[in-house]
């Protein structure tokens, strides 16, 4: 039987293989060393570690008000017009609120300040939020995009390898839902032309924006010191970029094109190790 080499294996076999590696310990390292580097690189999409390491680097983060366990403990707490909650370890957006005034921009609900504690721990309820274990809800500053047309700001997620910035995806999740865009660029900021996600319309070619020389600093540095494949979600701002979180996972591997895996895994064969 001939083995199937790592080059040979879809996106999605690799990611499937992350995960089964990072987070449920198959195949574990013999060496120590990188089992214990292994287990460290999984832990940084939970958000306080994640918070932690960043802030270790000197790198601009939301500022963080508080965190709780359940939502009844926000009802002790006066939150701001304008605030964002997220759970710590969830991903794809769930769980996850942009509260401006009376509005909860994500869905276009109109939310009363006093019933903000029931509408979270119903959304919290809808999204699964708490069936993970150690869960806890962060209460964070709404970060505003550089660009004042765009009231809930766009992710500039950074796909990083071999210790450096190598594509920029700008998601666009204004519109509702089945409108939302996604634009791809190179680190030069080259629009990519070819559809890559099959999960979002064609964004457009944005114009070159501020801060972009800092938004591949701060990527870059993180990409140096992590050393392996991985995506870094970023805000920009009129005042430069935001760290928000890590994505080791990206959308599961799915929802590329064909041209899209192709390039995803060319960014993996790009790390010297494979961790």
């Amino acid at each position: 039987m001939t083995e199937i080499t790592d080059t040979q294996r879809s996106f999605k076999e690799r990611m499937d293989d992350r995960l089964e590696r990072w987070y449920k310990g198959a195949d574990p390292h013999a060496d120590f060393k990188s089992q214990e580097r292994l287990r460290f690189l999984a832990s940084l999409v939970n958000k306080g570690v994640m918070h932690e390491y960043i802030g270790k680097l000197g790198l601009r983060l939301p500022r963080q008000y508080a965190d709780f366990q359940t939502p009844g403990a926000l009802k002790r707490m006066h939150l701001r017009d304008r605030v964002v909650i997220k759970p710590n370890n969830n991903a794809d957006s769930k769980g996850v609120m942009l509260f401006d005034g009376d509005r909860e921009l994500l869905s276009g609900d109109t939310v009363m300040q006093s019933d903000r504690p029931a509408y979270i721990a119903m959304v919290c309820e809808r999204d699964g939020v708490f069936a993970k274990s150690g869960t806890r809800l962060i209460v964070e500053e709404f970060v505003e995009d550089y660009d004042p047309e765009f009231a809930i700001p766009r992710d500039f997620k950074v796909f990083v390898a071999d210790g450096r910035a190598r594509l920029i995806q700008v998601i666009d999740r204004n519109p509702e839902k089945k409108l939302r865009t996604s634009s791809f660029f190179d680190r030069d900021w080259g629009f990519i032309h070819e559809r890559i996600k099959t999960n979002y319309r064609m964004g457009p070619a944005y114009p070159r924006p501020p801060h972009l020389e800092a938004l591949l600093a701060d990527a870059d540095r993180i990409a140096r010191d992590i050393g392996v494949f991985y995506r870094l979600d970023f805000y920009l701002t009129s005042t430069g970029p935001v760290f928000g979180e890590f994505t080791s996972y990206p959308s599961a591997g799915m929802a590329f094109t064909s041209f899209g895996d192709q390039l995803m895994c060319e960014m993996m064969d790009m790390d010297i190790e494979a961790i």
